[in-house]
């Protein structure tokens, strides 16, 4: 389960979390 993306983990960056794939963001 350690393999989910850092997207949930930084609560600081709510866009990341909206988005499913945070390559887009990048």
């Amino acid at each position: 389960m350690e393999n989910t993306p850092p997207v949930i983990e930084p609560p600081s960056k709510p866009k990341y979390r909206l988005t499913a794939s945070p390559e887009k963001c990048l």
